[in-house]
């Protein structure tokens, strides 16, 4: 696809349940391109690591629903304006197959990514293990200004605990998981996220504590805490104070 030619100035695109879509080929020549969509083409099974290598513009990506991806393997490097991409819903996507060079994405702020299928068959191994944590973290961790704020994590209702890169992602902002339904405790690394102002978690089914009281501590910058389908928590975190001095400024909600 060259764009240049016919759409020259053509900033946004979006692919929406094109199921018999088998192949997209990369877009030659798309410099003003800002903001790609792929959504719901259950008949895409491969997109091209050079897909997007022309599009040096490009701030947002959202690759989701495609049930049958089985590989994207984006190379960043040239991708220097994206900040915000979501690769998530894709059930059959290999996570060694996913993209690589986060180091390079010094402008990214927001990441929404999983759940992956693992290129092992153990049903207890991590479904992240091949991801490029190395790369989000340094890239995060490049300055204060340049820095991930948002990330949202899916897991797999098996999986007994997080992926232990989290607690390097130190200059998040917000932070939403879902579906780690193994997972009976929170980890103290919690404590880490001292800029964390909104954390969610969702459908954690066997989770019986919140991370300790000295870990929460830690987080003096939290306003939102929201918990939903954990029904055997047993502890109940709870402002210090209900005035407008209080550390949280929104009320906990924990179903």
């Amino acid at each position: 696809m060259d764009l240049s030619t016919t759409l020259p100035k053509l900033a946004s695109l979006e692919f929406n349940y094109c199921n018999r879509c088998r192949e997209l080929l990369p877009l030659q020549n798309s410099t003003s391109l800002k903001q790609l969509e792929i959504w719901g083409c259950r008949g895409l099974t491969n997109l091209p690591g050079d897909m997007l290598h022309s599009c040096i513009s490009l701030q947002k990506l959202r690759v989701t629903y495609c049930d049958n991806l089985i590989s994207f393997p984006l190379d960043l490097q040239r991708m220097p304006s994206l900040l915000e991409l979501e690769l998530y819903r894709c059930p059959k996507l290999k996570t060694s197959m996913t993209p690589k060079g986060f180091g390079f994405l010094t402008s990214l702020r927001e990441l929404i990514i999983g759940p992956f299928s693992d290129d092992d068959d153990d049903e207890n191994s991590s479904i992240y293990n091949e991801f490029d944590w190395s790369g989000l973290i340094s890239s995060s961790s490049s300055s204060s200004s340049s820095a991930l704020r948002r990330l949202e994590l899916f897991g797999l209702p098996h999986m007994e605990s997080l992926p232990h890169q989290l607690q390097y992602l130190t200059t998040l902002t917000s932070l939403t998981l879902h579906d780690f339904g193994g997972i009976k405790a929170l980890p103290d690394w919690f404590g880490n996220f001292a800029t964390l102002e909104e954390l969610d978690l969702f459908d954690f089914k066997d989770l019986q504590h919140l991370p300790s009281e000295e870990a929460m501590r830690s987080l003096t910058k939290l306003k939102s805490l929201s918990v939903s389908g954990s029904p055997l928590l047993q502890e109940r975190c709870t402002p210090k104070s209900s005035g407008p001095d209080s550390q949280w400024s929104k009320v906990t909600h924990i179903q």
